[in-house]
């Protein structure tokens, strides 16, 4: 064998030898992208939202009637990095006396917590939850004199919007009547 068959020979085997490490480079860089990946979506994870119970508390102000919705909801923080509530929100789906469905979006108001004659303690966004924190609360909406009283409800839904945007939801299905005598 001459020189110049040897080198090639040499030359083709590390060829090969690098074509070997490129390829077990590649498997290691693609699992290393794959436990990124899971990690930021760890990292990422949306609020978890449950409904406890719901209630309906009717009244009249100044001889005008007041209708409020209110909610007692836990929200976890299920995510690696903190995160926090920008918006509550309700969502009431209602067919109009002329049938067409209408969907109403009622902003959480903490301040009718002053009307409800039972002690109870609301979120107050913006709220931050550190990581896997979880808090329950109550959530209060001003139903009248938005929706009138005519329109058939067919939907509640509690909506919350993270402080990157995500939404949570939850369905509200049995609301009961809540009264001023002491459960």
């Amino acid at each position: 064998m001459t020189l110049e068959q040897k080198i090639a020979a040499i030359s083709a085997i590390a060829s090969i030898f690098s074509v070997i490490i490129a390829v077990w480079s590649l498997s290691v860089a693609k699992k290393a992208m794959s436990i990124s990946e899971q990690e930021l979506k760890a990292k990422l994870e949306p609020f978890s939202l449950y409904l406890n119970d719901g209630f309906r508390y009717r009244g009249q102000i100044d001889g005008k009637d007041f209708q409020i919705l209110l909610f007692s909801i836990s929200v976890t923080n299920s995510a690696l990095v903190p995160n926090g509530i920008t918006r509550i929100e309700l969502q009431i789906e209602c067919l109009s006396d002329d049938g067409r469905s209408v969907k109403y979006v009622i902003p959480h108001d903490p301040t009718l917590v002053k009307v409800i004659p039972r002690d109870i303690t609301v979120f107050q966004p913006p709220l931050l939850f550190n990581p896997k924190e979880s808090f329950s609360r109550w959530v209060t909406f001003s139903e009248l004199p938005l929706i009138p009283k005519s329109a058939r409800r067919d939907s509640y839904s509690i909506v919350i919007t993270d402080s990157s945007g995500s939404i949570v939801k939850t369905n509200a299905v049995i609301i009961r009547d809540l009264t001023n005598d002491k459960k």
